[in-house]
């Protein structure tokens, strides 16, 4: 093939492929839809004990007055070594939260897992109850520490 051909061949595939890709990111955040994102973001010590800090994201088109949940701290052999309840008041519309927690009496690198077991309240900036809060729900960590829904 001669570089005019080729030219015109490699213009053709941009020309019929460029708009899919272009739709790619769109259609997949579409795809996701609306989420409340948790993000187990950094422990540090902190007195005697360890500080988590939550990063929570609100993609919804509602303000969420409380979220509440039922969470279990591991060791690193996967002991539950306590429960604790995390409640992430007044988080506005298409915004982002930062929450920090103090663990008491938890060493930071005795952390080998945070689970959220449920979703004890979610409700809505009227107060009216979220009804499937849990499936909006999505946790991811940059801790280095399990973080898990």
């Amino acid at each position: 093939m001669n570089a005019p051909r080729i030219a015109c061949s490699v213009l053709g595939l941009a020309l019929l492929c460029g708009p899919a890709l272009a739709q790619a990111p769109a259609d997949q955040a579409k795809r996701q839809g609306p989420v409340i994102a948790l993000e187990l973001n950094k422990l540090e010590a902190a007195g005697g004990g360890c500080r988590a800090y939550f990063v929570v994201e609100n993609r919804t088109a509602d303000s969420v007055k409380e979220l509440r949940l039922d969470t279990f701290i591991f060791d690193a052999g996967g002991q539950i070594t306590r429960r604790i309840g995390l409640t992430f008041p007044d988080i506005r519309a298409e915004r982002t939260k930062v929450v920090p927690f103090d663990l008491n009496g938890a060493a930071c690198p005795e952390i080998g897992r945070v689970l959220i077991n449920d979703v004890l309240a979610c409700t809505a900036g009227s107060g009216a109850p979220i009804g499937n809060c849990g499936d909006l729900l999505r946790v991811s960590t940059r801790a280095g520490t399990r973080f898990e829904y």
